[in-house]
């Protein structure tokens, strides 16, 4: 016996090679289904995004899906809430999204996205999301007979400068202040 047990070489080849096609067979098959599969959904989601109902959206839950990539980007399920346009009843729906690690988005924030009308489930995120704005608080308004009541209690000095001022800040007086 020659070769590990095999007689001849020929002999021993010829019983691996129904092993080899089998596993070769069954690597390109799934190898066909992934790209079917992401050409599918690639081509999914650019019909969502030119066709569907565009709306905005606040992001409620991020899950990261595996490791980060190339030290620079993570991909992250993204789960929405969707306000339709036309006034219907709110829906969550979820993407899965590829980001840069320095630039992940945040819950609370807000998403333009775009959905099948038929198939609510079905949503594209159609843009960047972006943090909710803050508007700066205003002022107190203070009432002008106000002002006049207690500019006449200063002149008058039934009022310090420092009482004056105090009572000018606050926007609703108390019955003790007047």
């Amino acid at each position: 016996m020659v070769n590990g047990g095999c007689q001849f070489q020929q002999s021993c080849l010829h019983s691996a090679a129904p092993t080899l096609w089998l596993i070769g067979a069954l690597a390109g098959s799934a190898a066909l289904i992934w790209l079917i599969t992401v050409i599918t959904l690639d081509v999914r989601k650019r019909r969502l995004l030119a066709n569907g109902v565009a709306a905005q959206a606040v992001i409620t839950a991020l899950d990261p899906r595996g490791p980060v990539r190339n030290a620079a980007r993570v991909k992250v399920t993204v789960t929405v809430a969707i306000t339709p346009p036309e006034g219907g009843e709110p829906f969550e729906s979820w993407a899965t999204e590829e980001y840069p690690v320095t630039a992940l988005p945040q819950v609370g924030w807000t998403v333009p996205v775009r959905y099948s009308d038929r198939d609510h489930w079905r949503m594209a995120l159609a843009g960047p999301a972006s943090a909710p704005t803050s508007e700066p608080l205003a002022a107190p308004v203070v009432p002008v007979d106000r002002v006049e009541r207690l500019a006449a209690l200063r002149r008058s000095g039934q009022l310090t400068e420092a009482e004056y001022l105090r009572l000018l800040d606050r926007p609703h007086p108390s019955p003790s202040d007047e």
